[in-house]
Order: C-alpha cells, then structure tokens, then sequence
C-alpha cells in the first residue's frame, strides 16, 4: 500500500467518524441565523437497508442476506450576497463485510454565484441525467458498483466548474468542468454478491476449471498515461431551451472512462504446462476517451420527450477484451417518452407510461470484442409510474428491460411513500430472466428484494 494511499484512508476513516458524530448529536433546529447575511440550514437523514437474495449464489462466500446503515448529512451555509458553501457527506456501514463500508464525499464545495455567473470548486456531484433507464451522457462522476451494481451511487469528484449565462427571456447557458484528479471505481470482489468474477473467461485445463477473480487493489490499477491519477480532465456543456419547451444540452468530455477494463494481473498466473500460464487475477486498467453528445427533456403538449445520445472514441488504439481486436468508435442511445393519464382511475391519482430504447452501434458482436461490460445493446424499457399525490407521495414504478433480439429480461418493482413526515419507506425488487451467452447471464443470481427505511430530519 503506497503512502498516498494510507493517507486517502486514514482522511476517510476521521471524516467518516466524525460524520457518525454528527448524526448521533440531537437535531431539532435546522437553521441557525448567524447575522442577517449569514445562515446555515443542515438537513439529513440516517435509515437502514435490507436486501435479500433468493437465487443461490455460484460462490460460498456470497451472503443470501446484505444489511447496512446509511446516513447523509446536507449543511448549506450562505454567506452574503455571493458566496455558498456545502457539505454533503453520506456514509454506508455493513457490519458484516469492511469492503462495503464507506465514507462517500458527495458535495464539499465553495460556490460563488451571481445573476450571470458561476464559479464552484470542491468535491461535486453533477447531474447530466434525462432519461428514466440508463443515461450514456451522466459521465462526470465515478460510481461505486460495489454497493449496487445496478443502481451504482456516484462519488463526488475533485473539481471547478464554471457555468455563464448570456440572454434574458430564452438564455444561453455555457459551462466549463476542470476534474485534476481521478477517482477509480470500487469494483465488486470475493464475497460480493456482485462479484463479476463469473463474467471472466474460463479455462479448462484436463479436469481443472480456473475462474479468475477480479480484484481491487489501488496500487495495481493501470492507467494508460503517463499521468496516472493525474492526468487532467475536462467537459465543456451547452444548454438551450428549444420550443420554450424542451431543455437540450450539447457537450464534449476528454478523460478517462469511468468504468473500467479489465487486464490480467501475469504475477498470479498459474502455469499450465510448460511455456503455458492462466491468469487467476485481473485488476483495473482505465484509458482517457473523447465523448460527445446530446441530451434533452420536456414537454410537447401533454407528452415528456426525452432522449441522451452519446458517441464514443478512445484517445489512445485500445484492445477489447479479446485483447485482440481494437476498439472502434461507437454510438450509445436512449430515447423515448412519458404520457401521463391525469385521475384515470380515481381523482388526483394519475397514472404515468414510460417508454424508452436503448440502442447500442455494436450490437450483435461478441462481448469479449468489446471494450467493457455493455450489457443493454438492443433493449426497450417499459413502465408505468402510478402516483397516488397524496401526503405521503406515495408510487409505485413497474417496469422491465427487454432484448427484442435475444428476448432477455430485467424486471423492477419500486414502492416509495412517506409515513409520520419525517419517515420514508423504499421498497424494491429485480429480477432477470437471460439467456445463455446474454451478458447479463452471470448476475442472474442477484434476483433480490430490497427495503430502505429512512428517518428524515
């Protein structure tokens, strides 16, 4: 373990208790006026989570029953006419597994901000989002899969960002992303039930069958500059309302690819037969990329449009998987479109249809002549939002994943309400249906139920 990075956990480990500090100290007032021009307000929450996982799992190590603890505290203090400045930290403890615990830096920022100008500067969250599924574009941020493979938290960046303003009634909005430093992902390892080890290659050797692992170890990720961590990031983003209706965004990002390759670690190999070795490790191998896109959300009449089209190119001639053929630049997309039925069945209650495709320019080919996991090629997603507007918010989302090639399905149940005020419950279900050669065959075994409790205060 490198210097630098004993001295990034033991940073976490004081933040991180003293952010459990912080949530265990009564709150009751949640705004302290300090003078007339300087207030801070703090909000937050603590809530436990359960999740539970029907299908036996291909490794003994995999737990049938996953609990943690998770809190986030938000403190806003404005000072002045200008200057703002945030903290939103949010930690996650699992009792039982120490890789799953966490101390996530979301938003610790200083923002100055005027009519027609904006400079912000810290670790930030952005939200590049318009779609319901999957968004192609909400690049920024490295995620953390370990915690949900599906549904990955983001992780707050070291950045700047400046945003301009020019135009009074339909404005122009530029704005400029400087990240310095990279943060690698938390890939899920031995004992995760998200551990993709099973997606690796196999190799069978006389009666032997050798599955590598997939690790993670800061000190062995590669990356393909001589910058390493280093190496400086950027996006520059345009906004524009067309139709006085229909938000779009246009943008061009230059950095490493959030998610990761995969690359086998040769000083784990186990030899085979003479001048013959298999890997049984494979760690991180991350490679800067040029993206560009579009985005777009908002209403024509009574229907939400929106759609995120991306298009990909890596900097540097990459290797897929295969580690024999070269990357080509490729196209990502998801489009569709939300209808809302106003008081269909009862008064006040409306139900919502979602619809949307996701596409991707190298459908069809083989996965390992790809450059990472890219599982939703060929895919449309349907749901329906039903909301009951009452006191509680309370919904309820239906939706599924389908492969209209391969008939492959991913289905979600997601019940959401508030009790008490203070109190809000989350439930949830997913569960696959793949076919054999389907990149999604190997996590057909995190089928799970999930319940979120959360006290807001």
């Amino acid at each position: 373990m490198t210097k630098i990075h004993r001295y990034e956990q033991n940073v976490k480990k004081i933040a991180f208790f003293s952010f459990l500090g912080m949530l265990i100290t009564p709150a009751y007032t949640q705004a302290i006026e300090f003078s007339e021009n300087t207030r801070l307000n703090y909000k937050g929450n603590i809530g436990m989570n359960y999740w539970y996982f029907p299908k036996a799992a291909p490794k003994p190590e995999m737990p049938e029953h996953v609990g943690t603890f998770d809190g986030q505290l938000d403190l806003n203090l404005k000072a002045g006419k200008y200057w703002e400045f945030r903290a939103n930290p949010r930690g996650v403890v699992d009792i039982k597994d120490q890789n799953r615990r966490r101390f996530l830096p979301q938003d610790i920022y200083a923002d100055f901000v005027t009519s027609r100008f904006e400079l912000r500067a810290g670790y930030q969250v952005f939200s590049w989002k318009t779609v319901e599924s999957v968004a192609h574009s909400d690049i920024l941020n490295q995620t953390d899969p370990s915690l949900d493979f599906f549904d990955a938290p983001k992780v707050g960046e070291p950045a700047l960002r400046t945003r301009f303003i020019i135009g009074d009634e339909n404005p122009h909005t530029f704005e400029v992303y400087y990240l310095p430093y990279f943060t690698p992902a938390k890939l899920p390892i031995a004992g995760n039930r998200f551990d993709f080890s099973g997606a690796l290659p196999q190799t069978t050797v006389g009666a032997q069958t050798i599955t590598p692992n997939v690790i993670y170890d800061p000190d062995a990720n590669r990356y393909e500059t001589p910058y390493n961590r280093w190496r400086p990031q950027g996006a520059v983003r345009y906004q524009k309302q067309l139709f006085g209706k229909v938000d779009t965004s246009l943008y061009y990002f230059n950095g490493y690819k959030r998610f990761p390759q995969l690359y086998p670690v040769q000083a784990t190999a186990l030899p085979v037969a003479p001048g013959v070795a298999v890997p049984t490790q494979y760690a991180q191998a991350y490679n800067p990329i040029h993206q560009g896109g579009l985005t777009w959300q908002g209403t024509l009449d009574a229907l939400l449009i929106k759609g995120d089209v991306a298009y990909i190119q890596y900097v540097q001639p990459t290797k897929a998987q295969n580690t024999v053929d070269t990357v080509r630049p490729y196209a990502q997309y998801t489009v569709g479109f939300e209808y809302t039925f106003n008081s269909l069945f009862v008064d006040s209650q409306d139900l919502g249809l979602i619809v949307e495709a996701l596409g991707d320019s190298d459908t069809g080919r083989n996965p390992m002549e790809l450059d990472i996991f890219r599982p939703f090629q060929n895919h449309v997603f349907a749901g329906l939002r039903y909301t009951f507007n009452n006191t509680g918010d309370r919904s309820l989302l239906v939706g599924t994943f389908t492969d209209y090639k391969k008939g492959d399905m991913l289905g979600r149940i997601e019940y959401e309400e508030r009790f008490f005020e203070r109190v809000k419950v989350k439930a949830q279900f997913l569960g696959f249906a793949t076919s054999t050669g389907s990149q999604l065959k190997p996590f057909e075994h995190t089928t799970r139920g999930s319940l979120l409790v959360s006290y807001y205060f």
